[in-house]
Parts: structure tokens; sequence; C-alpha cells
């Protein structure tokens, strides 16, 4: 504990609807090739099993170079059900990851070129931040929702290690947070806000 004494402020990012390969899958990508990163490849075999399909139209990942491409009203259901239509058929223990462009329903988007940013990715040049921070801090390349839900299950996950939900709702369920373990340890004097009574946004 006594190294833990010199810690006077941990912070925890959590980000919404990103993935690794996402933010920062480039980093495995040439010019930097890091090979301690388990991200994006240029590799045919890889791209040919990641590619997903709309209306008969291969998609493969592609470096988005706009950061701010996304329209505002581009948001694609991703509650408990959507991942797993997003996550497609188990097959042999695997799941093939297909169907994140396919599921989008005709609501949500109906143009190809607004459909197929769901497969975009990011380089450095388009999020300088996050570069900045896996280029001097430990990442984790494991970076994967605690569940394959939505916002809310996967926030308790990330401040309970469990949730008692598994679709979004409009009250939280009463569970203990992180921040009550680290109360009853003395290494916090206060607990943060109690989140029984938050809402959705």
């Amino acid at each position: 504990m006594a190294a833990l004494d010199s810690i006077k402020t941990i912070v925890v990012v959590m980000m919404e609807n990103r993935s690794f390969d996402h933010l920062l899958g480039y980093l495995s990508l040439p010019p930097g090739n890091r090979t301690d990163v388990d991200g994006l490849s240029t590799d045919p075999g890889w791209l040919q099993r990641f590619t997903n399909f709309d209306n008969g139209q291969p998609i493969p990942p592609f470096l988005s170079l706009d950061p701010y491409d996304m329209p505002d009203d581009f948001d694609p259901p991703h509650e408990r059900p959507n991942m797993a239509l997003n996550l497609g058929s188990l097959q042999d223990g695997v799941y093939p990851m297909n169907g994140f462009v396919s599921a989008i329903p005709a609501s949500v988007a109906t143009d190809p070129g607004v459909r197929k940013l769901v497969m975009s990715y990011f380089g450095a040049e388009q999020v300088p931040a996050s570069d900045f921070f896996a280029r001097n801090f430990a990442i984790c390349d494991r970076w994967f929702s605690a569940i394959p839900a939505g916002t809310q299950p996967n926030r308790l996950m990330s401040m309970s290690g469990y949730s008692r939900i598994d679709l979004n709702h409009d009250i939280l369920p009463s569970q203990d947070l992180v921040y009550d373990w680290l109360t009853a340890q003395g290494v916090m004097t206060k607990t943060a806000p109690s989140l029984t009574t938050s809402r959705r946004p």
C-alpha cells in the first residue's frame, strides 16, 4: 500500500460507441508496425475475415480522414439484441463479427456512404490526443465492452464489476460501486454520488 500513498489522482476515461480498433488499431499498421499491439492488419486473410457486407457490397475496415464525418443523427441502436446482430451467429465457438453494417435499421440510415462509417477507423492525425497517450503510456489492446449491451450496463460493469441489468433503464438498480469499496478500505473519504436515481439523458 505504500506505493499507493503517492497516487493522488486516478483518471478513468470511459468512451461510448468506440472500439480499440476504431481509435488505436492503426498502431499495428505501417508506418508504426507495432508488434506489441493487437490492432488492425493489412493481411488479406485478416481483411477478408472482418469485411462486412451491406446489401451485397463488401465493406472492409477503412481509414476515415475526417473525425467529424459522423452525421449528428446517425446513432445505430446498441442494446443487447442489437449487439447480438452485430456479432453474428456463433460458429465453432467464435462470433464472426459480420453484422455491424447490415444490422443498422433503415430508420437510422439508408445512405450506403453513411452506413459504412461503422467500419471506419482513425489514424494518428485524426486522434492526436489518443495517439499521444498511446505513445507515452501503457495501453490495453484487448479493449472490449464488458458485456455486449448498451451504455448503462457497461457503465455499471466498469464501476462495479457486475451489472444487474443488460438493457438501459430510466432508473438504475441499487448496487455497490468501486467507490463504496474504496471508501470502506479507507482509500477514499467520500463516496461518489449515488447512481441509484440516475436517469438516461
